[in-house]
């Protein structure tokens, strides 16, 4: 049996995934204790930390549904995959920066929605507040499912679907809009107002630089759907082989 006061210098990476939270390093000493290596033990909390917070962010499992946020969430899918890859590459972001900016924009419903369920941390330092993983450990849960490549590209395909939505829609608003100012111009007998070309200007930049957003988003769309593809032949494939090697195992012990 592994005893715990007696890991060696070998065992700090893997122990560090843990951060310093006293609750996990209990939990990691509970499970040497059972006779568990510190890598085996590690990996447990940690694939059981990756679970529960895709369900509670995503509402999903790793190999389970594709985590698509539903409407009536606080948060939005770019929101939460925001985080979760900005916080696999920093233990901490800025705080100010990201509310302000996309995707949260001053969404401080969904910021504190997410801090709620200890997705995140917000603390205050003297030069301002930062974002961190809601506990330590989720530092090493948001660098996991980053790197995993089914769950990433999906989530990347979801963000992208859904911002080709908002885009078409406001390029549909802009037309509307658009619309709307000719009426007024027909009707006008000296000419046309400068307010109404003025924003009919404005309306049109917008309209082409959305529009160029929108072919940027759908060339990404089409990249993930084939690299999606992909991933699952090469799942397929595996399974394939897997199954060949469990058929031979069977074949070879019933002779």
């Amino acid at each position: 049996m592994t005893d715990p006061k007696q890991v060696d210098d070998s065992a700090n990476d893997l122990i560090s995934k843990l951060g310093g939270r006293l609750t996990d390093l209990d939990l990691l000493i509970q499970k040497l204790k059972t006779g568990l290596s510190v890598q085996e033990a590690v990996e447990d909390i940690v694939q059981r930390n990756t679970t529960e917070l895709q369900k509670k962010i995503f509402g999903s499992t790793l190999g389970g549904s594709f985590g698509e946020i539903p409407k009536e969430s606080p948060w939005t899918q770019k929101q939460a995959w925001f985080l979760v890859k900005a916080l696999a590459d920093n233990e901490e972001i800025n705080f100010a920066e990201t509310f302000a900016n996309s995707p949260f924009e001053g969404d401080r419903a969904a910021m504190t929605a997410l801090e709620q369920i200890e997705m995140i941390s917000i603390q205050k330092k003297s030069g301002g507040s930062v974002i961190r993983p809601g506990k330590p450990v989720y530092r090493s849960v948001f660098q996991r499912l980053v790197a995993d490549p089914n769950f990433a590209t999906v989530q990347e395909l979801l963000v992208t679907s859904k911002s080709i939505s908002s885009t078409e829609k406001a390029i549909k608003d802009a037309q509307e809009e658009l619309l709307e100012l000719g009426k007024v111009w027909s009707y006008s007998s000296s000419g046309t107002p400068y307010p109404i070309t003025a924003r009919m200007k404005k309306v049109l930049d917008g309209m082409e630089a959305n529009q160029k957003t929108l072919e940027g988003l759908e060339k990404k769309q089409g990249e993930l759907m084939r690299k999606i593809k992909a991933l699952g032949k090469e799942r397929r494939a595996d399974e394939d082989e897997e199954e060949k090697k469990n058929s031979f195992g069977v074949g070879w012990f019933s002779k």
